[in-house]
């Protein structure tokens, strides 16, 4: 996972799975990481599967973020696009 800051935006990288593994670093960033965060963008063009974890962390991100600025998805594959649609969770521009 890699993550960029700047004053009021976040973007966060992901590679590989989307899962249970990835939890704790993300609980992290969530705590401490969304303080002054207006607009986040998680960028999946290298995640190859995302779990029920996964899909957790980002509605509980999107009901942050509905309050304070936005939040999307990009780069997702046809599967976790599809997840991503399926839970509200704003997802453009993916990828096949």
């Amino acid at each position: 996972m890699k993550v960029d800051r700047s004053e009021r935006t976040m973007s966060v990288d992901f590679e590989g799975k989307f899962d249970k593994e990835t939890e704790e670093e993300l609980e992290h960033l969530i705590s401490y990481g969304l303080s002054g965060i207006e607009k986040i963008c998680f960028d999946m063009d290298k995640v190859e599967d995302i779990s029920s974890v996964g899909l957790r962390i980002l509605s509980f991100v999107q009901a942050i973020m509905n309050e304070r600025g936005m939040m999307y998805v990009e780069h997702a594959r046809e599967r976790a696009a599809m997840l991503c649609k399926r839970h509200d969770i704003l997802c453009s521009k993916s990828s096949s």
